[in-house]
């Protein structure tokens, strides 16, 4: 997926795709502060699977890709009992964190 977020970007938070599937399952990611307890993220993946939450998430600080540039975003997760979740921004592995 390409995205491209300008630099006046009013918001703290941009949401680039989410997809349920039935009531219990859900795909989300969002570029931006999603929420305060991390206070640097700038991507936050979600998974949740009833009652299992699965939130990687990429700190480089909240307006880190409010640059107006062009992004590439590959976003994978092999589902099982914990989800194996892969993000590339721009063709780079990134590192992840799971605060929750």
């Amino acid at each position: 997926m390409w995205f491209k977020i300008p630099s006046t970007t009013p918001s703290t938070s941009v949401g680039l795709f989410s997809v349920y599937e039935g009531t219990s399952t859900r795909y989300s990611l969002i570029i931006g502060e999603a929420t305060s307890a991390q206070p640097n993220e700038s991507l936050m993946s979600v998974f949740i699977n009833g009652s299992i939450e699965y939130v990687p998430t990429v700190s480089k600080g909240h307006t880190y890709y409010f640059d107006d540039t062009w992004h590439n975003i590959v976003f994978t997760v092999d589902s099982g009992p914990t989800p194996n979740t892969k993000i590339y921004i721009d063709g780079i592995i990134q590192i992840l964190g799971y605060p929750f």
